[in-house]
Order: C-alpha cells, then structure tokens, then sequence
C-alpha cells in the first residue's frame, strides 16, 4: 500500500490532509528514488532556514573606529590640521588608516575560522531511500523522505508520524512549554525527542516549516564577548578616562604657566596616544580564535570563543567510564545462562536494536557456538504485539511478541532490577555471579521473560509512561550476558597529565560499581573505600555532608542523570570549574550546568549542538590536551598584556616626566605612535601562535575569575617600564645638558624604544624560564613580526620622506651601537626579574 494512501485513510487526521498533498505522491514503504530526492530537492530546495548574515566589509570596517583611542587620533589629527601642522596629521591619520586595516583584518581572519569550525559537524538523519535506509544530510531531505526518529534527536522537517513508540517531544521552541508532549500525528521541524522512537513522512522543509515562518527569530546570534574580552574591553575604557583626564590637566596646568598652546597641545596628544595599548582587544580574540583552531586540531571542536577561555580553568574533569576512558566498542563476550538457547532468543527478540548492546547481540548471535541462531529470521517470526523502549528512567526495553500462537514479554535491562521483579528460586545464585564479573570489568546486562500470565489488553490501556515492570507479573531471569569494552592505551598517560597539572578526575557512571571499580584500577587508579559512592548513598547525602562526600569521591555508581546534576552542582558550590562530559538528552541538565559541557563523537544531534565542546574521537587523552591548549591561550593573553602595556608604562612616564622636569618632549606623538601602532602590533599578534610552556601543565589550575595581571605580570611591566625608563630618560637628560641637537636626541629615543619593544618581546614568549631554558626562535610568526619591524625601522631612517614626517635623522655609527648595549641591558635586567619570580618546583619538574 502506498504511503500516501494510508495517510488520506488514517482516522488521526480531521479534513483532508492539507499538511501533506503534493508531498507523498511518489512515497511507498521503499520511500523516494534516488532519481525522485533528486527532483524534488531542485523543486523545493535545500531543507535550510535563512542564517543571520555576517557583518558587511564596511561595518566592520566601522567597528574598527569605535575605540576612544581613534576618537582622541582623529580629534587630535583634525586639530593639527586646522594648526597647519600637515605633516603631523598625515601621520596621524596614517596611525588610524593602519589601525582601522590591521584590527579589520584580524577580525575578519577571526570570523572566516570561526564559521569554519562550525561546518565541521554536518548534522544527518537516518532515511529509508530505494529501500534501504542510509544516512542523508538534513539540508538534503526532501517532501516525501522516510525519516526515523530516536531519542535525542531534533526533528529537521514538518512531517507525519506513520509508527510512534513512546514517542514524546520537546516542543518549547514554538510553544513555549517546556513539558515533553507526547507525539501521535504531527512533528514538527526543530523540536526535539526526549523518548521513544518512530517514523516519520517529511511534508515541508525548510522556509515552509512551522519553524521556517519565525526563522528571523531563530537566526544564528552574533557571539557575545567573553569574560575576557569585557575585562579588558573595561581596562581599555578605564585607561582611556583616566589618562584623558591627566591629557587635560596637563594641557591647562600648561597653558596656565606659561606654556605655548601648540606645545601643550602636543603634549597632551603624546600622553593620550602612549596611554592606550591599541593592539590589546584585538590581540586577545585573534589568541581565542587561534588557541580553539589548534584545539581542533587535537580533535576536539570548541564551539564558543568564552568555552577556549574557561578550559584553561579547568579543575574538575567529570567523565563518564564508557566510550571516554574506553573504546565504546561493546562487544558480548559471554553468556551464563541454563537455558542457552531461550536467553539468546530473548535477547534478539527483547533488545533495543538502536544501542549499542543490541547490535552486540545480534552479532554475538550470528557467531555463537553454543546455539547459533539467525536474529533477524528470529525477529522476523515472533509478531510484535508491544514494546517499550530502553530508558534511564526504566534501565530495561521490553518486547512483547506472538509466535506459533503462543506470547511471552522478553526483557533486557539491568540484572538488578529485572531479579527484583524475578520468582525463582535461584536469585542468590544469580548474584554471586553479578558480584564475580563485576569484579572482573565485565559490564553485564540480563535476560528474563514472561509467558503469556498477563493481561497485555489492560495493559495497554494505561499511558506507556505509567506501565511498570510488575505489570506482567513475576518474570524467569533467564541469564547474564558479560560485554568487554577495552581500556583506551593513552588513558593512563592522560591520567598521569591530569596529576601533575593538579586536575581532579572523577568517574561518574551508570555501571555497577565493582565493574567500574575494576576498569578504573585496570588504568591506575588506587582506590579506597571512602573514595567510591553509590547513587542510592548518594541520594541520602545533601548540604555540607554532600559537599565533602562529592569532594573526595573519585568514583560515582550506578549513578542516574539527575545524580549527575547534583555532583556538578556541589562541586561548583565549592569553587571549582567543572568540565563534565555527556552523550545525550539525559545528561541535558548536568552539562548545561557544568561550566564545560563536552558532548562525544556518539552524543546525539542536541547534545552535540548545545555543547560548549565536542569531542570528535570520545578520547579522555584529548580532553586533557584541550585543557592544555586552554592554559596557553590564557598564558598568551597574559604575554600580549605585559607586552603592550609594558610599552604604554615606558612611554607616559617618559613624557610625564619630562613635563614635570620641565624637558623639552623625548618624544613626538608621531614617533609614539609608530611604536605603538607599527612596532607593536605585529609582534603582538605573533604571540597569539605561541605554542605553551611545558611547564604549564605542571602547575595547578588558576582559580576561578583570577585576573590577567597577576603579581608576577604587574612586576615585570613595572620592571620594564622603569629600567626602560631610567635608561632611556637618563640618556635624555644626558643628551641634553651636552646640548645635542633635540630632532637627533628624540630620534634616538624613539629608535632605543623600538627597538626595546622589538627585542624585549622575546622575553615575553614564557614567564615561566628564563631565555636559555627555552627555544628562542621556535616561533616563526614572531620571527618574521621583529624582522619585519626592524625593516620598517630602518626605512623610517633611511628613506628621506619618512625622515621627514617622522621628525628623524641619522644616528651614525656610535648611536647605533649604543641602541645595541641599551637593548642587551634592558633584556638582562627582565630575565633577572624572571629568574627570582620563577616557582623553582615548577621549573625543576
């Protein structure tokens, strides 16, 4: 019978089935041809809804001149203007033009990686095509596809249920209601199944979904700014104040005692433009951006610039034992059992064929010795008459089927609580052997059923959610089947990673606990007693008596998805960042309140979405090198910080104290902001590509919300700005009392502060050693960022133009020397500093 035809003849619909005409005219059990998909995706298009657009070349652009930074330039540049100053407006206009290119370009560069990121997982459904089912991508299904449903998925069309097993969905995207709605006609495209399964008839896609009319409500949001960003976005407003203000009581304080208007004015355009580290903001989402590619790399996709910050906070790694720690390939080794063959049978007939277990049956089945049988002829004979699908909340699947006249319920669940609904005699028996394979690592599953001694008619009459086990009277347990999930080889490695970086791991798993006791001992953990927690003991444990228990519980049993909220949440109460890994809908709650949600390769389609990290090969190992990858992002930010801000330190006090001494200016505002604008920059960004002490992971987790600007950055701008200083401003004075010429005195300032700039940005590669402890020139990035600044430096001197807007002049041969000295002094005295702050326990491991 076609389709179409048990759809006009369903007593569900009211009316004529206006959801579906046109759509299904193809459609029978084998669903559309290749040919058929083919011609009705060109005649309705891709199944896509319309995505926000990305900022315009020109508003981002605009962007770029939202800073009180280039609001002071171009004020300061319109007022030079009207002095008739040209030269000193080219420059500076010149410094916004640069400025407004290298923050676009980064910017732009930033977005084109992260959209990137986001196609990697394309998202696909499972669709009966010619008569076979395969895998399609959503955007590729069209009016008429057979689409099967399961738990976790989101639902990618308007279509009409043809089977429905428990099927309940999420529909509070359009409806607001968060309760799971119970699903027998409709389904409708982006809402999500929490239970159950069936299969659906696609009836529109895309624009002409229920969910396509409001997609401008949907679109894709502009990623917010991240803790980071704001904190420095804030310092960089707060600077911009204050030093505004000092501009301003300069430029009075100076005009009032006598100073000339131009000359003041100048004066207070050199301390507003050396104030401010221009490259900071930017700086910062280029690390982000970088750091969540090379995390990528390592085969983990971070979805939000905010989750590549947090990693490197990391403390507490929640992980689940199954297809994390091990291979997730389950595969049934054994069966116990004293009718062989009938528990076979009712594993084939009672299983969840969706899981993982269930195919292991199959294929444990087809290759038995003992009986072999066929599963599928097996399946094909017993006529289904109900069923009820696995579910944590049930731990068990049930089948209930007719063959040669005769019924019985055939049951696969827990062993636990199929025994608890069990009448034989033989139970302590039974036990003995749970308790003997656990121990082993075995994860076991059992078999029972039930002949026909129940009324399956009242039965059914109840909600399927209301039905219990008990229901169908006492079951016979039937046997246990033993399934081997192999340990991951880098697991132990990753272990010993998490000890030295001082990362709590705690296993939280479903599986019982001599099981998951003996896997865990298997890859080095040593455990005792008060170490390892039940989820009934759990249940019991609330307040302080919680929170100590979660704290040094290291593994969690036979543990439920509401459990898992509670262990995150009491973590999270004591200050930790928690990272906590999931597959599916049931760990929706626990993930979203961990401060990392990590979904793995097997996670449903939601999970996968909603995640702040999927691991795209479910390896505990990457997890950690994630973390890893976090600590240098951090790191990075913090080496862009002291670097740029060093710079800004240097230059105010120079200036400032060259008013207070009553001294002509050491330097221009046009030569500062070469070195903030030109010299800078590109180093600045290089850093981004550093690749992350070793050290790192041998130190404990930064605490939560620390700032960038620890004690140890805050002493070496200080450091840096002060020997610079004392240096460069002593040389000044000197200069000057000897009656040197000002246009070379300030030339050569301007090139010892550059290249201070430029060379001093190795020492800050790592604050952790000290130059002859690392590799010096390991990144090319920077490399070529201070060659380039070198060259540009020496073209600013030895091209006449430039000399000429720049207010430069030759040095000679004696003040290049001397740039020489200042600049081997200057980087001795830094890694002196390093050397007294550096944690001697970290650096001798």
């Amino acid at each position: 019978m076609y389709i179409r035809e048990k759809l006009l003849s369903s007593k569900k619909l009211a009316g004529p089935p206006s959801f579906l005409i046109c759509y299904t005219e193809f459609v029978n059990e084998s669903g559309l041809t290749a040919q058929e998909a083919a011609n009705l995706l060109e005649k309705h298009g891709p199944n896509t809804l319309p995505e926000e657009k990305g900022k315009s070349v020109f508003s981002l652009a605009l962007d770029q001149l939202k800073s009180p930074l280039i609001y002071i330039l171009i004020f300061a540049g319109l007022i030079t203007l009207a002095l008739k100053s040209y030269s000193d407006s080219i420059v500076i206009f010149l410094a916004v033009a640069v400025n407004t290119f290298l923050g676009f370009y980064q910017e732009k560069k930033v977005d084109n990686a992260l959209a990137a990121l986001k196609k990697v997982i394309p998202f696909k459904v499972k669709v009966i095509r010619g008569g076979k089912e395969e895998e399609v991508e959503v955007q590729n299904l069209v009016p008429g596809d057979l689409v099967r449903l399961s738990t976790g998925q989101k639902i990618p069309a308007d279509g009409l249920l043809l089977k429905s097993n428990e099927l309940s969905v999420d529909e509070s995207i359009l409806t607001g209601e968060s309760l799971p709605v119970v699903k027998k006609t409709k389904v409708f495209s982006g809402t999500v199944v929490v239970g159950g399964h069936g299969l659906m008839v696609v009836a529109k896609t895309g624009l002409q979904t229920k969910v396509g009319k409001i997609a401008k409500a949907l679109q894709t949001t502009v990623e917010e700014a991240t803790p980071l960003q704001n904190q420095l976005s804030r310092l960089a407003k707060t600077l911009s104040i204050l030093f505004g203000a000092l501009c301003l009581l300069i430029f009075i304080w100076g005009v009032s005692a006598g100073g000339g208007l131009v000359e003041m004015f100048e004066l207070a355009v050199a301390v507003a433009v050396s104030s401010i580290p221009e490259g900071l903001t930017i700086s910062l989402t280029v690390i982000l951006a970088v750091g969540m590619q090379k995390i990528f790399k390592r085969k983990a996709l971070v979805r939000k610039l905010v989750s590549a910050e947090t990693l490197g906070a990391t403390s507490v790694i929640c992980v689940d034992k199954t297809g994390t720690l091990t291979e997730g390939r389950v595969r049934v080794t054994r069966l116990e059992a004293d009718n062989y063959a009938l528990a076979l049978k009712a594993a084939v007939l009672g299983a969840d064929l969706s899981s993982p277990e269930g195919q292991g049956f199959w294929e444990f089945a087809r290759g038995s010795k003992k009986n072999k049988i066929d599963p599928q002829k097996t399946r094909d004979r017993a006529k289904k008459l109900f069923s009820l699908p696995f579910s944590s909340e049930r731990k068990y699947s049930l089948r209930v089927a007719r063959e040669d006249k005769v019924s019985a319920a055939y049951v696969v669940g827990a062993p636990e609580v199929l025994l608890a609904h069990c009448c034989s005699e033989d139970q302590q028996k039974w036990k003995i052997l749970i308790e003997k394979a656990s121990r082993q690592g075995y994860r076991l599953i059992g078999v029972a059923y039930q002949p026909k001694r129940f009324d399956l008619k009242k039965i059914k009459r109840k909600k399927k959610r209301n039905i219990k086990l008990g229901d169908f009277g006492c079951l016979d347990f039937l046997g246990l089947f033993e399934l081997d999930d192999p340990v991951r080889p880098e697991v132990k490695k990753a272990l010993r990673d998490c000890q030295r970086a001082g990362l709590k791991v705690k296993v939280i798993t479903g599986d019982y606990l001599q099981t998951a006791r003996a896997v865990l001992e298997r890859i080095g953990f040593k455990l005792q007693d008060r170490q390892i927690l039940e989820g009934e003991e759990l249940k019991a444990l609330k307040g302080e008596e919680l929170k100590k228990a979660v704290s040094q519980t290291v593994l969690f049993a036979r543990t439920d998805p509401f459990q898992k909220l509670k262990i995150v949440e009491a973590l999270k109460e004591q200050g930790e960042v928690v990272a906590m890994t999931g597959d599916g809908v049931n760990d929706a709650l626990a993930l979203k309140k961990a401060d990392i949600g990590i979904v793995v390769a097997q996670g449903t389609q939601v999970a996968k979405e909603t995640a702040d990290m999927v691991l795209l090969d479910s390896n505990f190992a990457t997890i950690v090198a994630a973390i890893a990858q976090g600590r240098a992002i951090f790191e990075n930010i913090r080496k862009v910080a002291v670097y740029l801000l060093a710079d800004s330190f240097t230059e105010v006090v120079l200036v400032v104290g060259s008013f207070l001494w009553k001294l002509p200016l050491p330097l221009l505002p046009v030569q500062i902001l070469w070195v903030n604008l030109i010299g800078d920059s590109l180093p600045s960004f290089a850093l981004a590509f550093e690749k992350g002490d070793d050290s790192l992971m041998k130190q404990p987790p930064r605490a939560r919300g620390a700032p960038i600007l620890d004690k140890e950055a805050k002493t070496i701008i200080f450091i840096i700005g002060i020997v610079t200083d004392f240096l460069l401003f002593g040389l000044f004075w000197f200069f000057n009392q000897r009656g040197l010429d000002i246009n070379y005195i300030r030339s050569f300032i301007f090139a010892a502060l550059a290249v201070d700039s430029l060379l001093y940005v190795f020492a800050c590669k790592t604050f952790k050693k000290n130059l002859w402890q690392i590799r010096i020139f390991n990144n090319s990035c920077l490399n070529l960022a201070v060659l380039f600044g070198f060259f540009l430096l020496f073209i600013t001197f030895a091209l006449p133009p430039l000399s000429a807007l720049f207010k430069v002049q030759p040095l000679g041969a004696g003040g290049v020397e001397l740039l020489i000295v200042l600049g081997i002094i200057e980087i001795g005295l830094i890694e002196l500093v390093k050397f007294f702050f550096i944690d001697k326990q970290i650096a001798e491991k």
